[in-house]
């Protein structure tokens, strides 16, 4: 029985090794894309906003960014979507205070509104020109005393009036 074999050139061999590399290095982009551009968990940090948080056990970060234009009424309803919610505890009758920071692009406090609910109550309501400066630039918008378990919510917005587009207006909160 006679056998012919095919020759096969070095042409052809060379070019499945390029076609193996090139698969290898497909797979090893695709690996090393899927490891470091995966979303990753992060403690306490929401997708809409710019907050921090911070108490003597732990700092977690909560950001409000990009603020946007609009009025009051809507400022405080559901459609503000600048908005955090976070809880308080600790020891009863510990007091603590949020203070805002500011990030980002910046334009008059006096443009800056805000709304602060505790257990669903609205317990604060103002423009940030007319709260209490610290020096290193924070802003106490709330000072309080632990009684139980407080559930925070504020939301941000910029006072409709205001005459440019605003961009990445974003600020930062501490629990003290």
């Amino acid at each position: 029985m006679v056998r012919v074999r095919k020759k096969v050139s070095k042409h052809t061999v060379n070019k499945a090794k390029i076609k193996t590399y090139i698969l290898i290095f497909m797979v090893m982009m695709m690996s090393y894309t899927l490891i470091n551009h995966s979303p990753k968990p992060q403690m306490n940090e929401l997708t809409t906003s710019y907050i921090s948080f911070n108490n003597s056990n732990a700092t977690d970060m909560m950001k409000i960014k990009n603020l946007k234009k609009m009025n009051n009424k809507i400022g405080k309803s559901k459609w503000n979507s600048s908005t955090k919610g976070f809880e308080i505890t600790g020891n009863k009758g510990e007091p603590y205070q949020i203070t805002l920071y500011h990030i980002g692009n910046e334009i008059a406090e006096d443009k800056i509104h805000y709304a602060l609910w505790m257990n669903n109550k609205l317990i604060a309501d103002d423009v940030l020109n007319e709260k209490e400066k610290l020096e290193n630039g924070g802003i106490i918008i709330y000072k309080g005393k632990i009684k139980e378990t407080q559930n925070i919510k504020l939301k941000m917005w910029i006072d409709q009036d205001y005459q440019k587009t605003p961009q990445n207006i974003s600020y930062e909160i501490r629990i003290n």
